[in-house]
């Protein structure tokens, strides 16, 4: 890496560190350690924008990334090994999300508890097709363009 210091953004690395520098800090196209410094030890990808980088010293340096979720959701309740159960097995992981609706009662607002699939290791539209392949919207590409 040292070798091709030009190509990396290293302001996220600790100042004693000798990679460290400001010069490309900001810059588009230079490359940017998440986890800083420290290596991070496992990595579990489960498809795009959903992954988990383990740090083994550095809790704070953990990384999961789950679009779709709700950010507070993640935070306090999915860790690393559901990334890894999920990859092993090949099971979405099932979960409550409790979410306010908008609408207004006699009693307030509207508490909706309704069950998700969390985790999932395939796209939403290809595990709903293969939940119910009658009811999946196909889409055919001419033969000649």
């Amino acid at each position: 890496m040292s070798e091709n210091i030009e190509l990396f953004d290293t302001s996220n690395f600790g100042k004693t560190h000798p990679l460290y520098t400001k010069t490309n800090h900001r810059i588009v196209g230079k490359f940017k350690s998440e986890t800083g410094s420290l290596a991070p030890l496992k990595f579990v990808g489960l498809r795009a924008k959903m992954y988990s980088l383990f740090v083994p010293h550095n809790p704070k340096e953990c990384k999961i990334r789950a679009k779709g979720i709700k950010r507070s959701y993640v935070k306090k309740k999915v860790r690393h090994d559901q990334f890894l159960t999920v990859l092993k097995t090949l099971k979405p992981t099932p979960s409550t999300l409790i979410s306010f609706s908008p609408q207004i009662t006699s009693c307030g607002l509207l508490q909706l508890i309704k069950p998700v699939l969390m985790l999932l290791m395939i796209d939403d539209i290809f595990y709903r097709m293969a939940l119910s392949p009658l009811h999946a919207v196909t889409s055919e590409f001419p033969e000649s363009l």
